[in-house]
């Protein structure tokens, strides 16, 4: 739908937008799209919850004393606005004082707001030694099922222990 089309309901839970960050406009040219018109109007939708950790893996594959650099892996259960499981893998950089920087690729399995399939997010975080934090982004044109043609970005926060919440901002190509 254009501005001139016809005038969107702005009273849905949903935001609608115009001229969407440049961001997802990038992300729109890595799926070989062309970027969005800036006086189309589309729904970008807001996804949360929370996941846990449901198993998990690392080994290290350099020493660097008192450091480290580990290959980490796990699945999680999703629940909330992602309803299903998901699988990460990571590799870690560890420092002396126990912190550590971290980037991933993470397989999403099930529904998002009740649309069935899957997508692959990149995942980059930090752990301060208790609570880990990191940022998403749906990987463009890996999404299946009913969410082909997902993008966006969001956000996560463990620990301590195997609980995390998220947030998902998507919308779909």
């Amino acid at each position: 739908m254009t501005c001139s089309d016809a005038a969107p309901d702005f009273t849905s839970v949903n935001v609608y937008a115009t001229c969407y960050a440049d961001a997802m406009s990038d992300s729109y040219a890595r799926a070989g799209r062309p970027r969005r018109r800036c006086d189309e109007v589309h729904e970008v939708l807001k996804a949360t919850g929370e996941f846990r950790i449901t198993g998990g893996h690392e080994e290290m594959y350099s020493d660097r004393s008192p450091g480290r650099l580990t290959r980490a892996g796990g699945t999680q259960a999703f629940s909330g606005g992602i309803d299903g499981v998901g699988r990460i893998e990571w590799l870690m950089c560890y420092r002396p004082d126990r912190t550590a920087d971290f980037v991933g690729l993470q397989e999403v399995d099930g529904a998002v707001d009740g649309r069935r399939g899957t997508f692959v997010l990149t995942s980059v975080g930090s752990h301060d030694g208790v609570l880990s934090r990191g940022t998403w982004t749906v990987v463009a044109g890996t999404g299946k099922g009913e969410l082909s043609g997902i993008v966006g970005n969001g956000r996560w926060k463990a620990g301590p222990g195997s609980r995390a919440t998220f947030e998902l901002t998507y919308e779909f190509a």
